[in-house]
């Protein structure tokens, strides 16, 4: 008796063992899907986060960008805002010029001389402010973005430089013609004429330079046209 409950017995055991593997594979087989799944779900995030960190960079590159054309925007602004003070100086020089031929040419040497003077003075002003606008579009030319961005600035430094030295030509001009004045006030004609003279020679150099500088303006409008 006590043989056949012991053969009963190992078949009762053997039979919940395989149900129990049995359970124990189905739960593996469960888990192994829910591991797959998890897995799935990892790499989606992965990819999500790879796909993030894409678009961030995109943007972090876009504001980089954004804030050199805010940058160079803002230093051409106060390179053209120099150019305008600059253009002041040389309207206010044009007119004491003005003067200081009409006085020369009805024989006012001594009022022409004074006129000659402060023409001068606002000629070396303008000059300066030309300078000043150069180094505006200077570092405006750093923080361009492309080629058209930078071309333009270069041709603004270019067309400042060139302006500035048109401002000291001119300065130079009507230094002598306010010496010239001063010695045809005083009837040395002679002295007077030689400052003529080197006076004409600053004006064929400034003569010169408005060449270039027109050639200047007509490719800055060139290139604006392409914008």
């Amino acid at each position: 008796m006590k043989g056949k409950i012991g053969v009963v017995g190992l078949v009762v055991a053997i039979v919940v063992l395989s149900v129990t593997v049995a359970i124990l594979a189905t739960k593996l087989s469960e888990t192994e899907r829910e591991l797959g799944s998890t897995v799935t779900k990892l790499n989606n995030t992965k990819n999500l986060l790879d796909i993030t960190t894409e678009k961030v960079e995109k943007l972090e590159k876009l504001d980089a960008v954004n804030q050199k054309n805010h940058k160079y925007i803002e230093q051409m602004v106060k390179g053209l805002n120099e150019f305008f003070v600059a253009g002041k100086n040389e309207g206010y020089g044009d007119a004491y010029r003005d003067l200081a031929s009409s006085s020369y040419d009805i024989y006012l040497f001594s009022l022409g001389e004074t006129y000659a003077n402060t023409a001068a003075t606002y000629y070396s002003y303008a000059s300066q402010h030309y300078r000043d606008a150069k180094a505006f579009f200077k570092q405006a030319e750093q923080y361009s973005t492309s080629n058209n961005t930078q071309e333009l600035a270069q041709l603004f430094v270019n067309l400042s430089e060139i302006n500035a030295q048109i401002k000291e030509e001119d300065h130079e001009v009507y230094e002598y013609f306010a010496s010239a004045c001063h010695y045809y006030d005083s009837d040395n004609y002679r002295a007077g004429g030689n400052e003529i003279e080197k006076m004409n020679e600053h004006i064929e150099k400034r003569d010169k330079l408005v060449s270039e500088e027109n050639d200047l303006w007509s490719s800055i409008d060139a290139l604006l046209e392409e914008f």
